[in-house]
């Protein structure tokens, strides 16, 4: 299965794309995403997005079809399917 990697502002110079089609094994979480693009992109990307405990850092949104995946319960675990898109960005603030 493939799934559209697209990655927002920090993500984009960490990986040198802003977009990417990856492909999965079937039944893929977003852990197994995560490692995979940390295994081709390295440690800067593995220190944009997670904690030292292994946790999605609280300052990173990742979007699993148009959802933050804080409405994930498996959040990590979150399973993924042939044709999804998943976006890593920031959170937008303003005033």
């Amino acid at each position: 299965m493939n799934v559209s990697v697209r990655y927002l502002v920090n993500f984009s110079v960490v990986t040198g794309k802003k977009n990417e089609n990856v492909p999965l094994q079937e039944g893929a979480t977003l852990q197994d995403l995560l490692n995979q693009l940390i295994e081709k992109y390295g440690s800067t990307l593995k220190k944009e997005i997670l904690s030292q405990t292994g946790e999605i850092k609280p300052h990173v949104l990742i979007l699993i079809n148009g959802r933050s995946l804080d409405q994930f319960r498996e959040r990590l675990h979150a399973p993924l399917s042939n044709g999804d898109s998943i976006i890593f960005t920031f959170p937008v603030t303003g005033g």
